[in-house]
Formats: structure tokens, C-alpha cells, sequence
């Protein structure tokens, strides 16, 4: 139940698995969200109904009735909205078994409103996208127990289907022996594209690299932008706004560059993986779940700007030196991070919240 945005890849990828497995798994989401429009492209299962209000009666209620027509087995909610309309819903209706997933490191407000909802004895697991998110969940959900991990992954087949609209350098006019560092994030506080500028003004007066930056502008894009200008840094990079497939254009970077100050486990980080591009980020949520700095990429704490430009300097003009640890992340993704191993997971949880008490 909600609109098209960061951690909605996830849905796709689980009913596009479960769906492929021979489970039948059906989205309940607003109606005229982008979501709903992608799953119907892909003719997966969704069924959409106005979302007036955030507490709609009349989309909880019809979700009440669908769940009992279609005999649902199990729910799976995947944001705080859907938390509440479900818990509204089981007021008027006997629900089926319920999970939920929380897919940001950010901490559960300590309002009495927002703890009733972690803590509802409907949601009989909560399932975190790392153990960093289940760290933090830890501390406002009262019974641990029903709280765990299950990496989200990356649908590893769709990424070999992705083609790009455009060629980065050509259309940038960026020379081959340029260092390309490619930003792939919307323009929110999480992705703290204030430091992304901070580590672009270092590298200045540098000709040999270049960064790219992809994403949907919004409101904190204005004060991004006019740094950039004041600080004359239009040589030095380049704002190509949101794009289609935007992980396809990890394959003509050679550095993937990730500056969040918030995060669960961002997909970038697995496509980064897969298309042999490597990374340079900050330590946010659980990447250093993943990312070992200089194992298999080189990781900063959150907001040091220091650390992550000495990382660039290492790595600049550098690339092929680092090619083993890019066929090291290449199989590693393949055998810990494909979301067929994530679906399997997940649906192992829900087959087990379903089997008799004993």
C-alpha cells in the first residue's frame, strides 16, 4: 500500500518471485500510484482503490472485504501507512496472519502512536532489510523475538535486460581516460547531497575525473544546484535528473558513489555489485553489512568528507587494479544478494507462521 519510491523495488521483486514460484501474490495499493501502474505492465496481480485520506475508511474496509473474498493467507505490509490501515481493518474484520517490513535505519519515533503500531500484536514478524535496521528496530519493538533480517537483494535477471537510452561520455563529452564517478540517488536529506558537493569541490581544479549525478529533483534540489554554480562547479559535474533503468549506467561508470547519511540497504549497492563498478560509499544502515573497506569496496563514516575523498583519490585512474575485488563482488551478488534468494527466504517465513501450534 504505497506510492512508487525507493523501497518499492522490493515489492516488485517479491510478488514478481513468489509469483514465478507458483504462489499467488496480489499488491493492494492506491489507485493511480506508480507502483500499481509497473505491476500491471508487468501483469502481476494488484488490486487499486482510492486512498482519500491516509485513514481512508473506505480503502481499509475494502481491504478488509478483498482479504475475506479471496481467502488471503497471509498479509505483508510494507510501509507506516499500510501499518495503520491494516490495524484499522482488523477492527472489522478477522486478518489473516500479518508481517511487515522496515526498510530504513531511521529510528521509530518515540510517540505513543507510532510505538501502538510497531508493537500490534497483529504483525507476528517484522522483517528488516539488515541487521542494522534490526538493531534499531530493537530498541521500541518489545517483543525482539519477532523481529529479523532478510536481505532484499536485487533482481539480478532484470538488470542483464536494462538498456541504456544514452552513452554518458558521448553525451557529456567526457574523454575515456577521465575518471567517471556516477551519484545515483533522488535529491532527499537521507542522501545527503550537500557532502556529495563537498567531495565534488575538492576535486575541482581536477581534470581527470568527472561525476555524474542521477535523480529526481524535488525541493531540496534548489540550494544543491546553486552551490554547484556558486562555487563553479559545472566542469566538474553533471545533473542528468531522474532516468529510466538508472542502474544501467552503473556499467559505464567506473566509480559508484554513495554519500547517505541514512539508509536500510540501498539497491545501488548490489547493482553496483553486479555491473563490476566499484564502491565508494559511506557506512550508512547496513552497508558495511556488505561492503568491507578494502576487501571489496572502500567505506567512510557517515558525513566524512575527508575519508571519502581520500577513498577517491585512491581509486581514481586506478580502476584496473581493483579487478579482482570486482569479480569477487560479481559472485558474491550472485550468491547472497539475488532476490530469488530473498523471496525463498521470505516465503519460508511466511510458511512457517502458518504452520499448526504445536
Amino acid at each position: 500500500m504505497m506510492s512508487r519510491g525507493g523501497g518499492e523495488n522490493h515489492i516488485i521483486n517479491l510478488t514478481t518471485e513468489l509469483n514465478n514460484m507458483g504462489h499467488e501474490s496480489t499488491v493492494f495499493c492506491p489507485l493511480g500510484s506508480q507502483l500499481g501502474t509497473e505491476l500491471k505492465e508487468l501483469n502481476s496481480p494488484v488490486v487499486e482503490k482510492k486512498l482519500r485520506l491516509k485513514v481512508d475508511p473506505l480503502f481499509f474496509l475494502s481491504f478488509g472485504k478483498f482479504c475475506k473474498k479471496k481467502k488471503i493467507d497471509i498479509i505483508h505490509v510494507h510501509d507506516p501507512v499500510a501499518m495503520f490501515l491494516v490495524i484499522l481493518a482488523s477492527y472489522f474484520f478477522k486478518l489473516p496472519k500479518t508481517v511487515m517490513s522496515k526498510k530504513t535505519s531511521f529510528p521509530i519515533k518515540n510517540r505513543k502512536k507510532t510505538l501502538y503500531k510497531y508493537n500490534h500484536p497483529i504483525f507476528k514478524r517484522v522483517i528488516c532489510v539488515s541487521n542494522e535496521v534490526k538493531k534499531v528496530s530493537q530498541k521500541s519493538i518489545v517483543n525482539s523475538n519477532k523481529i529479523v533480517t532478510i536481505y532484499n537483494g536485487s533482481n539480478l535477471d532484470k538488470l542483464d535486460t536494462f538498456k541504456p537510452k544514452i552513452n554518458l561520455r558521448e553525451s557529456l563529452n567526457i574523454p575515456k581516460d577521465v575518471t567517471l564517478v556516477l551519484h545515483i540517488a533522488n535529491h532527499t536529506k537521507p542522501k545527503d547531497l550537500p557532502l556529495f558537493i563537498k567531495c565534488v569541490e575538492y576535486f575541482k581544479d581536477r581534470e581527470d575525473v568527472h561525476f555524474v549525478q542521477i535523480g529526481r529533483h524535488t525541493e531540496h534540489s534548489i540550494p544543491i544546484l546553486e552551490a554547484v554554480e556558486s562555487k563553479g562547479l559545472e566542469k566538474r559535474v553533471s545533473f542528468l535528473h531522474e532516468q529510466e533503468n538508472a542502474a544501467v549506467y552503473l556499467k559505464q561508470a567506473d566509480i559508484s558513489f554513495i554519500t547517505s547519511k541514512s539508509e536500510g540497504l540501498p539497491q545501488v549497492i548490489y547493482e553496483s555489485m553486479y555491473y563490476q563498478t566499484l564502491i565508494v560509499s559511506t557506512m550508512a544502515g547496513g552497508i558495511p553489512e556488505v561492503i568491507s573497506n578494502g576487501a571489496n569496496g572502500f567505506i567512510a563514516p557517515v558525513g566524512d568528507s575527508i575519508k571519502l575523498i581520500e577513498h577517491l583519490n585512491h581509486v581514481i585512474g586506478n580502476k584496473s587494479a581493483f579487478a579482482k575485488m570486482l569479480d569477487q563482488n560479481f559472485q558474491l551478488v550472485k550468491e547472497k544478494y539475488d532476490s530469488k534468494i530473498m523471496a525463498q527466504k521470505t516465503l519460508e517465513l511466511y510458511q512457517n507462521l502458518l504452520k499448526p501450534v504445536q
